[in-house]
């Protein structure tokens, strides 16, 4: 459920890097939005191949009193892991956050390294990927490396933009063999 009014062109290409993502994990996986969806969905029906995804407006995140760094949660366990959430002003200010920061070492001709311009559509993809990885793996920690870190650093921002950012080894395997 689109509550945040993305807009369809930037949650068809952030839906298109989750995809990508499962894939490379050896999962396929099939959107079904409120537009395209025939009726409400029975919530007693909905199992762990039916996930429900929410992108959620800004007074949504707040109400929550999360840290400013948490795009999304996905609150359940064991049966009731079905439904997660993403904070969609904080994917858009993370992308504004590194445009800015690509912006000023533009200008500094000193600057070590480059930084890749990082699209609020692949950080709301990965956003979505972490939490759904969070809601297969059956784990409410994270990583400390790929795409379940919890707090991502300037190099996982990078893989972002190479598609370097995914699931390990080890948790592709147990998402296979959750799904």
């Amino acid at each position: 459920y689109n509550y945040a009014a993305v807009d369809d062109k930037t949650l068809a290409q952030a839906e298109q890097v989750a995809i990508g993502i499962f894939r490379k994990a050896g999962v396929e996986i099939l959107w079904i939005s409120e537009n395209n969806q025939s009726g409400s969905v029975d919530h007693g029906l909905i199992t762990l191949s039916h996930i429900q995804l929410n992108i959620l407006p800004s007074p949504m995140a707040a109400v929550l009193n999360l840290p400013d760094k948490v795009m999304g949660v996905a609150p359940g366990t064991e049966r009731n892991r079905q439904v997660i959430y993403v904070f969609y002003n904080r994917v858009e200010a993370l992308s504004q956050k590194l445009a800015t920061s690509r912006r000023e070492a533009s200008r500094n001709r000193f600057a070590s390294f480059p930084i890749y311009p990082v699209a609020t559509p692949q950080i709301l993809g990965h956003a979505i990927a972490h939490e759904l990885g969070h809601v297969l793996l059956n784990i409410e920690t994270h990583s400390k490396i790929g795409i379940m870190r919890g707090d991502w650093n300037s190099e996982d921002l990078q893989d972002i933009y190479f598609g370097f950012l995914i699931f390990t080894s080890q948790q592709a395997e147990i998402i296979r063999k959750e799904v």
